[in-house]
């Protein structure tokens, strides 16, 4: 992420961080699709501990996507979970996996 976008949007940059990006889109009728708002949340963790993620939503032209940072520690294993739900009325679509982050050196 440049460092225009990440000052905006009060992120910070940085070796230990890592981003989350989650972008929906919806299917029209005549085929194409368009940018969709969402209710999210989500949490990572390690061996030890549970951390919420807090999403940030970001608004560019046609674009929607939420942003949460995740620090970490070189080499380390994190699980995600993540709840995102395009129709208030119905149940969110849950997202599992696990990444392996590297600093960046």
């Amino acid at each position: 992420i440049s460092p225009e976008i990440a000052q905006a949007n009060n992120i910070v940059r940085g070796k230990d961080r890592a981003l989350i990006n989650i972008a929906v889109r919806k299917n029209l009728d005549d085929g194409s699709t368009k940018a969709q708002k969402v209710i999210i949340k989500g949490e990572s963790s390690d061996l030890m501990r549970k951390t919420p993620l807090q999403f940030s939503e970001i608004i560019e032209q046609d674009a929607i996507y939420y942003i949460a940072e995740v620090k970490f520690y070189d080499e380390e294993i994190r699980h995600f979970f993540i709840d995102v739900q395009p129709d208030p009325n119905k149940s969110p679509f849950k997202l599992k996996f696990t990444q392996t982050l590297y600093r960046d050196n």
